[in-house]
């Protein structure tokens, strides 16, 4: 497989993830491959690429990275593996640890040992500033799971700006069928007082009270934002004609965000001005990442594996 982006010098980068180079193969040549296809069709050596790609890319570019993954990085990662003094450590090499609030506490997890255990009343996790820019691409997830059916609309983690929030990640119960419901990211459109909202849901998980991976990505290009649960989009669509029910889907087009100039909280939001939706249950390896990953990438976060590394995950659209 190739994936040939530019860098804006009259030649294609291509990452070659077969081994060797103009059709020879090696078991001790590592992968992926990295070459350079000139407009003439001749080929440039990977090394004389390899030098040349800081230069041609501003700087920022690292050698074997497809063009769609140059813009992602990992803008905090918190495991909840540990706590001290108050505090529980983020692995990213940002070092923003979160601030435990109430009688928040570490206990037992679903990736790894352990996961962040609040109870639903008062228990919160805040870091004073939040580590990506959300007017432009990001993407946050993490593994959620209720302790017991809620009453009411519970929060995941939101991101503070003076007015409202720039984005709520929430479960809301259904009335009659115990542990269901929807879990939804609302955007309002701007950081004012009865700005317009977009709110995209996803339908389709396990009950509330086993644990859910729960993702979001906002591709600023585009203007659209995703919901994933357990790795997965919600997909339904209209029969062919559509004469038949059409089933939602959970992503939105045509949405608008603002940069968040206040707080990450894990399990609570600010609701006319008070805090509420506290979290009842815990919460396990939160993500933020700057840059919309794709849907593979998605769905690596989505398996409950030990031992993953703090690095933007490999995959393609």
């Amino acid at each position: 497989m190739r994936t040939a982006v530019s860098c804006g010098i009259g030649m294609a980068i291509t990452v070659s993830l077969l081994a060797g180079v103009a059709g020879s193969a090696s078991a001790d040549q590592p992968e992926p491959r990295l070459s350079e296809v000139n407009t003439d069709g001749s080929w440039t050596p990977p090394q004389v690429v390899m030098a040349q790609l800081p230069t041609q890319c501003g700087g920022v570019c690292a050698p074997g990275t497809p063009e769609r993954m140059r813009t992602q990085e990992v803008a905090g990662r918190w495991q909840f593996e540990s706590a001290d003094s108050g505090t529980t450590p983020d692995s990213s090499a940002n070092a923003n640890s979160l601030t435990l609030g109430g009688d928040a506490s570490i206990g037992p997890g679903w990736v790894d040992s352990h996961a962040l255990t609040l109870d639903g009343v008062d228990d919160y996790s805040y870091a004073e500033n939040v580590p990506i820019d959300t007017s432009e691409s990001f993407t946050v997830s993490a593994w959620a799971q209720a302790a017991t059916v809620p009453s009411g609309g519970m929060t995941l983690m939101s991101a503070l700006g003076a007015n409202n929030s720039a984005f709520v990640v929430r479960f809301q119960p259904d009335e009659e069928i115990e542990g269901w419901g929807r879990w939804e990211v609302v955007l309002p459109d701007a950081d004012t007082l009865g700005a317009t909202e977009i709110r995209v849901a996803h339908t389709q998980f396990l009950d509330v009270r086993d644990w859910n991976h729960v993702a979001v990505v906002y591709d600023a290009p585009r203007r659209q934002a995703r919901m994933y649960l357990n790795g997965l989009l919600q997909d339904w669509t209209c029969s062919d004609p559509p004469t038949e029910y059409c089933g939602p889907v959970s992503w939105v087009d045509g949405v608008l965000t603002y940069p968040a100039i206040g707080s990450l909280e894990v399990g609570r939001a600010r609701v006319d001005g008070s805090w509420a939706e506290h979290w009842g249950g815990s919460i396990d390896d939160l993500w933020l990442f700057r840059g919309a990953l794709s849907d593979t990438q998605i769905a690596a976060l989505a398996l409950p594996l030990s031992g993953v590394p703090t690095e933007v995950p490999w995959g393609s659209e």
